[in-house]
């Protein structure tokens, strides 16, 4: 009866080493899952950072042409109203100093 009890106690604890074995194997399973889980997410979202980042890029981009067109038009408007005034002036001149000849 002592030796049952005892082979009983013996088989629990194979039994025990068996389970904690096979915990630390899942565990070290899962940390490794984990961790490829986390470097996916990782590369990921650098990719989708990066896109994001390119099509904002791109988006400025834009902006800062139409921007730049805009200021040109704006700016040769102003110059040709300047040079319109201009010449005014010079065909007044001309008609003034013209005259007094």
């Amino acid at each position: 009866m002592i030796e049952e009890v005892v082979n009983s106690i013996l088989e629990a604890e194979d039994v025990a080493q068996q389970r904690i074995a096979q915990a630390k194997r899942e565990a070290a399973d899962l940390v490794a899952r984990a961790e490829t889980e986390a470097d996916n997410f990782k590369k990921q979202s650098s990719a989708q950072n990066k896109e994001a980042f390119a099509q904002q890029s791109k988006q400025l981009e834009k902006q800062a042409e139409e921007n730049a067109a805009q200021e040109l038009a704006r700016l040769n408007a102003e110059t040709d109203k300047e040079i319109s005034a201009y010449d005014k002036n010079v065909d007044s001149a001309v008609k003034i100093i013209l005259g007094t000849f």
